[in-house]
């Protein structure tokens, strides 16, 4: 059996839905399907499942499963709307998907009837099982890291990923969702996936096409092992957890992030109508506690000594850049006060806002040169 594989690329969420057949037999499975969502007027579409649909028709195909790699945080599940006009699918995700279910249950505040057994899904697929749809073997590995609940599907030498690598120009997923983990991601990534032959082409669940270049979707794991940017065969898990952490501390939550998860972790079903016949999602808002007391302001100097003993800024404290403790320094103050931090240019003080941050300091802002500290801060240059 040799397997068919169609890519369906969503521009707006850059997201991957493959469907992949037996040639001989038509037997096929979707995997990764998309719901249009504009958030900005709360409206579904079915563009592209009506692409999957027509693909699905006009090749003739027998669809048995259609399967998530994982509950996703940037775009909704069209898994439903497919199941209707394929009704001899089921819908199935890896069996972890409790936990995920579990967490947020309690960060969306559902209802206490909301159930967190995965019974919305039509199956649960455990690492190492296979299922049969028609002719196609789909093997499940549990690629967990970033999220806990993730899974990679294999089909004859074909792998489909989610979100745990992407192209090798582009790395690997992030892992700061609830309950995700670097240490697990690495070892879903070197200790599963590049152990499979150096042959097998890996599909990716996303595409961001970096620099401009053009879209693709898949990579040998020889490939992968040789060129990921972020996580080579050769990479230490010392060196990519460092990474991973400290990256995923400056990314901002996805766009999609609130209303796809709620529908995610249900299977993709929407939320049951109101009285009125309308759904609606949850969206929690968190907001800051006023109190009388402010942060602490902190004032950092990162010259050498002899430069702020020359002049500095009135109130400052120095901590030089360059000096050999300057990290044992910084970790620790307060990261909770509101550090404002400069040297001679503005680069010093850059690369020390960027540690600083990497390491939980929360309000760290780089004012630039002593001048232009003095301005900002409207306070005046002592010698």
């Amino acid at each position: 059996m040799k397997e068919v594989v169609k890519e369906f690329f969503d521009k707006d969420t850059w997201t991957l839905t493959y469907v992949v057949h037996d040639a001989s037999t038509r037997d096929a499975v979707i995997i990764d399907p998309v719901w249009d969502y504009d958030p900005a007027a709360s409206h579904m579409s079915e563009h592209s499942v009506e692409k999957v649909l027509t693909y699905v028709k006009d090749m003739g195909l027998r669809v048995h499963l259609i399967l998530e790699t994982h509950a996703h945080a940037d775009h909704v599940s069209g898994s439903q709307l497919l199941k209707e006009g394929l009704p001899s699918s089921k819908v199935g995700i890896g069996a972890n998907i409790t936990a995920v279910q579990k967490v947020f249950k309690d960060i969306f505040h559902l209802d206490p009837d909301f159930p967190i057994d995965g019974r919305q899904f039509d199956f649960l697929l455990h690492d190492g099982e296979s299922v049969q749809a028609g002719s196609l073997t789909i093997k499940t590995i549990f690629t967990p890291g970033h999220t806990p609940a993730c899974a990679s599907y294999v089909i004859g030498e074909s792998v489909f990923v989610g979100d745990a690598i992407f192209m090798p120009d582009y790395g690997t997923g992030r892992c700061d969702f609830p309950a995700g983990s670097a240490e697990d991601l690495y070892d879903s990534v070197h200790g599963k996936l590049y152990k499979l032959p150096d042959h097998y082409r890996l599909y990716v669940g996303h595409d961001y096409m970096p620099n401009g270049r053009p879209l693709a979707f898949q990579a040998t794991v020889s490939e992968q092992k040789q060129n990921n940017i972020q996580l080579k065969e050769t990479t230490t898990r010392e060196e990519f957890i460092a990474f991973r952490k400290k990256r995923d501390a400056g990314l901002s939550a996805p766009r999609l992030l609130l209303p796809s998860v709620q529908i995610n972790i249900d299977a993709g079903h929407l939320p049951a109508p109101e009285s009125n016949g309308v759904s609606y999602l949850k969206i929690p808002v968190r907001k800051s506690i006023m109190t009388s007391a402010k942060a602490e302001l902190v004032i950092l100097d990162v010259r050498t000594p002899e430069e702020y003993s020359e002049i500095r800024v009135k109130g400052s404290r120095n901590l030089d850049w360059n000096g050999p403790d300057f990290k044992d320094q910084i970790v620790k103050l307060d990261k909770n006060a509101c550090y404002k931090v400069y040297c001679r240019s503005g680069n010093r003080s850059g690369r020390a806002m960027e540690l600083m941050k990497s390491l939980g300091f929360k309000d760290v802002e780089n004012l630039g040169s002593v001048s232009e500290a003095s301005q900002k801060l409207k306070l005046d240059c002592e010698s």
